[in-house]
Protein backbone atom coordinates (compact mmCIF):
# COMPACT_ATOMS: atom_id res chain seq x y z
CA UNK A 1 0.00 0.00 0.00
CA UNK A 2 1.49 3.47 -1.14
CA UNK A 3 2.29 5.98 1.87
CA UNK A 4 -0.40 8.56 1.55
CA UNK A 5 1.01 11.83 1.11
CA UNK A 6 -0.61 14.68 3.41
CA UNK A 7 -0.37 18.28 2.17
CA UNK A 8 0.00 20.45 4.83
CA UNK A 9 -0.31 24.30 4.56
CA UNK A 10 -1.34 27.56 6.56
CA UNK A 11 -4.11 30.05 6.35
CA UNK A 12 -2.34 32.99 6.69
CA UNK A 13 0.03 34.75 4.06
CA UNK A 14 3.55 35.62 3.44
CA UNK A 15 2.34 39.49 3.41
CA UNK A 16 0.82 38.84 6.80
CA UNK A 17 3.66 37.42 8.64
CA UNK A 18 5.85 40.18 7.73
CA UNK A 19 3.28 42.92 9.08
CA UNK A 20 2.96 40.61 12.34
CA UNK A 21 6.74 40.78 12.27
CA UNK A 22 6.94 44.65 11.44
CA UNK A 23 4.05 45.49 14.19
CA UNK A 24 5.78 43.39 16.66
CA UNK A 25 9.13 44.49 16.08
CA UNK A 26 8.00 48.75 15.70
CA UNK A 27 4.77 48.98 16.93
CA UNK A 28 1.36 48.61 14.74
CA UNK A 29 1.91 52.37 13.84
CA UNK A 30 5.89 51.86 13.77
CA UNK A 31 5.92 54.22 17.26
CA UNK A 32 9.07 52.86 18.30
CA UNK A 33 10.76 52.79 14.89
CA UNK A 34 14.55 52.54 15.21
CA UNK A 35 18.32 51.84 13.42
CA UNK A 36 18.84 48.45 13.74
CA UNK A 37 22.29 48.84 13.64
CA UNK A 38 22.59 52.34 15.77
CA UNK A 39 19.15 52.68 17.85
CA UNK A 40 18.98 55.88 16.34
CA UNK A 41 14.93 56.98 15.68
CA UNK A 42 15.97 58.98 12.91
CA UNK A 43 14.58 56.75 10.56
CA UNK A 44 12.60 56.86 7.26
CA UNK A 45 10.41 54.67 4.76
CA UNK A 46 12.82 53.94 1.64
CA UNK A 47 10.25 51.52 -0.22
CA UNK A 48 9.55 48.04 -0.10
CA UNK A 49 11.52 44.72 -0.81
CA UNK A 50 9.32 42.70 -1.58
CA UNK A 51 6.13 42.27 1.23
CA UNK A 52 8.73 43.66 3.82
CA UNK A 53 9.07 47.53 4.26
CA UNK A 54 12.65 48.92 3.59
CA UNK A 55 14.20 51.71 5.91
CA UNK A 56 16.63 53.79 5.67
CA UNK A 57 18.52 55.76 9.04
CA UNK A 58 19.20 59.56 8.33
CA UNK A 59 22.30 59.04 11.00
CA UNK A 60 24.42 55.99 10.38
CA UNK A 61 22.95 55.82 6.26
CA UNK A 62 22.39 52.39 6.68
CA UNK A 63 19.26 50.27 5.02
CA UNK A 64 17.47 47.42 6.90
CA UNK A 65 14.22 45.86 6.38
CA UNK A 66 11.27 44.19 8.40
CA UNK A 67 13.33 40.99 8.17
CA UNK A 68 16.77 42.43 8.99
CA UNK A 69 18.48 40.35 11.64
CA UNK A 70 15.57 37.47 11.75
CA UNK A 71 15.60 33.55 10.02
CA UNK A 72 13.53 35.40 7.47
CA UNK A 73 16.30 37.16 6.02
CA UNK A 74 18.03 36.44 2.63
CA UNK A 75 16.18 33.18 3.47
CA UNK A 76 14.64 31.06 -0.31
CA UNK A 77 11.91 29.75 2.08
CA UNK A 78 8.70 31.86 2.42
CA UNK A 79 7.69 33.55 5.76
CA UNK A 80 4.73 31.41 6.12
CA UNK A 81 6.64 27.84 5.04
CA UNK A 82 8.57 28.83 7.91
CA UNK A 83 5.95 29.10 10.44
CA UNK A 84 4.62 25.91 9.28
CA UNK A 85 7.94 24.30 9.54
CA UNK A 86 8.40 25.19 13.25
CA UNK A 87 4.79 24.49 14.20
CA UNK A 88 5.73 20.96 12.68
CA UNK A 89 9.15 20.46 14.70
CA UNK A 90 8.22 22.20 18.49
CA UNK A 91 4.31 21.75 18.41
CA UNK A 92 4.08 18.36 16.95
CA UNK A 93 7.91 16.87 17.28
CA UNK A 94 7.96 16.23 13.80
CA UNK A 95 11.23 14.85 12.57
CA UNK A 96 12.95 16.62 9.97
CA UNK A 97 13.16 13.85 7.44
CA UNK A 98 9.07 13.67 8.30
CA UNK A 99 8.95 17.40 7.29
CA UNK A 100 10.78 17.32 4.46
CA UNK A 101 8.86 14.60 3.08
CA UNK A 102 5.61 16.18 3.79
CA UNK A 103 6.54 19.71 2.52
CA UNK A 104 8.23 17.87 -0.50
CA UNK A 105 11.35 20.34 0.57
CA UNK A 106 15.07 18.98 1.18
CA UNK A 107 16.43 17.54 4.30
CA UNK A 108 19.08 19.77 3.91
CA UNK A 109 16.83 22.78 3.51
CA UNK A 110 14.29 21.65 6.53
CA UNK A 111 17.69 20.54 8.53
CA UNK A 112 18.88 23.93 8.02
CA UNK A 113 15.50 25.87 9.13
CA UNK A 114 15.16 23.76 12.03
CA UNK A 115 18.35 24.31 13.01
CA UNK A 116 17.65 28.40 12.85
CA UNK A 117 14.17 27.90 14.29
CA UNK A 118 15.85 26.08 17.59
CA UNK A 119 18.78 28.74 17.94
CA UNK A 120 15.91 31.20 18.02
CA UNK A 121 13.43 28.92 20.67
CA UNK A 122 16.78 28.61 22.92
CA UNK A 123 16.95 32.38 22.92
CA UNK A 124 13.17 33.23 23.61
CA UNK A 125 13.39 30.62 26.39
CA UNK A 126 16.30 32.23 28.14
CA UNK A 127 14.81 35.64 27.72
CA UNK A 128 11.09 35.01 28.14
CA UNK A 129 9.95 37.16 31.17
CA UNK A 130 8.07 35.30 34.16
Amino acid sequence: MPRRQIVLSINTTDSEVIQHLREYRFGKNLEKLHCIYCRSKNVIKYGWRGPARRYKCKDCGKTFTDTTNTIFENSKIKPSTWLLIAYLHLKLGLTTSAIARELRMPYKTVWGAIKKIQKAAKFFQRHAKA
